[in-house]
């Protein structure tokens, strides 16, 4: 089963994905985004899904140190509040899926299919 690592200081979106997907998912998840580069140094994760404005470490800083470590991860990238700034850091992260807040659920798991094969 593949592994999925959902990063959101919301525990609700969170929640959302473990609701929808933890029967074709083995699903993890993270509060900020330095617990999940923690936890992508002990385990090997297949899509980490993060989002960018977050407590301790965002989403665009884990993504690049997640990257070091798990260079074929595939990782994905949301936000709720896509400004110019956020917009021109993004570029230079080496992610697979941008998503926009709100999005469908349905929309994002097709996604990730098509990411993991």
């Amino acid at each position: 089963m593949k592994k999925l690592l959902i990063v959101d200081d919301e525990e609700s979106l969170i929640n959302l994905f473990i609701n929808r997907f933890s029967k074709e998912y083995e699903i993890h998840s993270a509060v900020n985004g330095a617990e999940a580069v923690k936890k992508c140094t002990k385990e090997k994760f297949d899509f980490v899904m993060l989002d960018v404005v977050m407590p301790v470490l965002d989403g665009i800083e884990a993504a690049k140190a997640i990257k070091i470590c798990q260079q074929d991860v595939k990782i994905a990238i949301m936000t709720g509040n896509p400004n110019a700034t956020n917009m021109e850091k993004i570029k230079y992260v080496n992610i697979d899926l941008f998503i926009e807040k709100p999005f469908m659920l349905e929309d994002v798991g097709r996604e990730i299919k098509r990411l993991l094969g």
